[in-house]
This record gives structure tokens, C-alpha cells and sequence, in this order.
């Protein structure tokens, strides 16, 4: 996967590693804004988003976010099933 994935409306930027998983840092194409961060959540096995204080979103932002999740854990479950 890319470093930097880009929707109609935001942007997804992958984070230095922290860890064995990575982080990505949620964008607003038009103004740059950093809108949360995507990071692999542990007690719930999967990637979760996190929206920062304030940040409104539309339901095409969200299931841009969902759709990028998604991908997220297909990626991992085929690096971990082969």
C-alpha cells in the first residue's frame, strides 16, 4: 500500500511506525487539516479511527474512512493468513 492514499474528499498519510502496526493520519484535502488517526486497536483486533475534538463529518468522509479501514484488514489478514 501506498504511503499516501487519496479520496474525493480526504486524504489517508502512513505514520512512522510505532510499533507492529501502522498509523495513519487522516487529512482534509482542501485545507490540510488533520481531521483523527487510524491505528490498529488491540483489545478489538482491528484498525479504529480517531476523529480529533470538533471535526465534523459528511456520511461520503465516513464511508471513505470505513472503505480505507476495510482495506486496512484485508491487507492484514493477508499477511497473516499466507
Amino acid at each position: 500500500m501506498k504511503d499516501v492514499v487519496e479520496r474525493q474528499y480526504i486524504s489517508f498519510e502512513r505514520q512512522p511506525l510505532r510499533g507492529k502496526t501502522s498509523r495513519w493520519l487522516v487529512i482534509n484535502n482542501r485545507h490540510g487539516d488533520e481531521l483523527g488517526v487510524i491505528r490498529w486497536y488491540g483489545a478489538w483486533r482491528q484498525y479504529t479511527f480517531e476523529a480529533e475534538p470538533e471535526c465534523v463529518f459528511s456520511a461520503g468522509c465516513l464511508d471513505d474512512i470505513r472503505g480505507f479501514i476495510r482495506e486496512l484488514m484485508a491487507v492484514r489478514k493477508e499477511q497473516h493468513d499466507g
